[in-house]
C-alpha cells in the first residue's frame, strides 16, 4: 500500500537522503555545478515536501512550490528499489490534490532530456513546452545536458 504524507520540519534531513539516493542514479547522465545557485533542487526554501511509503517504507519524495496559478515540482525521485510500483504516480496524484485545493490550474516541472524521464511525465500527460541547455549541470564529462520544460493541465473541479 502507497501512502504520501507531507513531510514535517523534523523530517527535512529524511526528505534530503532520500532525494540523494535517488538521483545517485541518474548521477551517470548529469551531476549539479555545485558553486551554481541555479540548481532547482535547492529552490526555493519556502516549499512543501512530502514522502511517499510503500508498506511503511519511505521510498520516495517530491517538492512542491507556488508560482501564481501553476503548482511547480521539484526532486520527484523514488528510490531504485521501488521504482515501477506506482510511487511516483502516486505522488503526482498527492501534487495534483495539492495543485487544486490552491486553486492552480496547472503542473509544471523540469527534467533533463538525457534522462530519458520525460517520456513518463508525457505518458502521465505533461507536454514539453521548452528546451533549453541546462546551465546548472553537466554530463559526466562535462558535455552540456538539456533540461525540458513540462506542463500539465489540471480539469475543473473540486479537490
Amino acid at each position: 500500500m502507497i501512502s504520501v504524507r507531507v513531510a514535517t520540519t523534523a523530517e527535512a534531513s529524511l526528505v534530503v537522503e532520500i532525494r540523494e539516493r535517488c538521483f545517485a542514479s541518474v548521477r551517470d547522465v548529469y551531476r549539479p555545478i555545485s558553486d551554481r545557485q541555479a540548481n532547482p533542487l535547492s529552490l526555493p526554501r519556502e516549499r512543501l515536501d512530502a514522502i511517499a511509503s510503500i508498506n511503511k517504507i519511505d521510498a520516495g519524495v517530491i517538492g512542491l512550490y507556488n508560482t501564481e496559478k501553476t503548482l511547480r515540482v521539484i526532486g520527484l525521485g523514488v528510490l531504485p528499489t521501488y521504482r515501477r510500483q506506482g510511487i511516483a504516480r502516486q505522488l503526482l496524484q498527492f501534487a495534483e490534490q495539492i495543485a487544486k485545493s490552491r486553486e492552480q490550474d496547472t503542473i509544471e516541472l523540469s527534467t533533463i532530456a538525457e534522462t530519458g524521464n520525460h517520456e513518463w511525465f508525457q505518458q502521465q500527460g505533461f507536454s514539453v513546452i521548452e528546451r533549453r541547455v541546462a546551465d546548472w549541470c553537466l554530463g559526466p564529462c562535462g558535455e552540456t545536458v538539456h533540461e525540458l520544460e513540462m506542463r500539465r493541465g489540471l480539469s475543473p473541479g473540486l479537490a
